[in-house]
């Protein structure tokens, strides 16, 4: 399966040294997203300190975090396992990414630069060129990259913040196979809003992007 990853930006700067338990945080965190651990999947400290070669401390510290963000829930005397995202999240977050994208849109236009706008093309042009009959991970990934590079063209970092975590949060239990008869509204869509902010069009690249979200919300629905 191909991984999807989400990344707030293209830096390519050295990280900077981090703990323990922050490594086993981001590792563990990036095997559920990776759906190495998949949702519903019971975790086995053991088998971590295995595989990150960690003690059992940081390792335990960073499930309770990773509890706290939302990846995980736990039982008494049962342990941690893989939080299930149902159908009622998913909307909900859906529903979020609505009102933040739009916000995303407006500060793309009012950024708007040469520069942002040919990134901007660059990640419509990727979305657009991909050939597949079916929604797969691939395509769910340039998806994810199309979105969040409007965001990035905002420059409001807090902005991209939230809309990344709610990426991130979606990635846990979300197969996109289901909006395979969406495929090519989403590339009219998609081109549509692109469109709109190069016109400086704000209501119609926001009535668009509201459409090609609810659309996603009424799929779900129908289940």
């Amino acid at each position: 399966m191909m991984k999807v990853k989400v990344t707030k930006s293209n830096s390519t700067s050295a990280p900077p040294v981090v703990s323990k338990e922050y490594q086993a945080f981001l590792a563990i965190k990036n095997n559920i997203i990776d759906r190495k651990l998949v949702p519903g999947q019971r975790i086995v400290v053991r088998d971590l300190e295995k595989l990150l070669g960690m003690s059992k401390t940081p390792i335990t510290n960073a499930l309770a975090r990773l509890e706290q963000e939302g990846f995980l829930v736990s039982e008494h005397n049962r342990g941690y396992s893989v939080k299930e995202l149902h159908k009622d999240e998913i909307r909900q977050l859906y529903r979020l990414r609505i009102g933040l994208e739009e916000l995303a849109i407006a500060f793309a236009i009012a950024e708007l630069t040469e520069e942002k706008c040919g990134a901007l093309q660059a990640a419509l042009d990727a979305y657009l060129d991909y050939d597949c009959n079916y929604y797969d991970t691939k395509r769910l990934q340039l998806d994810i990259d199309f979105h969040l590079q409007i965001a990035r063209t905002s420059g409001n970092k807090y902005l991209i913040d939230m809309i990344f975590d709610i990426y991130e949060r979606m990635l846990v239990g979300f197969t996109p196979v289901f909006m395979t008869p969406l495929i090519p509204r989403f590339r009219e869509e998609h081109a549509s809003i692109v469109e709109a902010i190069k016109e400086s069009n704000l209501e119609k690249a926001k009535q668009v992007l509201r459409e090609h979200l609810a659309i996603t919300i009424d799929t779900l629905d129908s289940m």
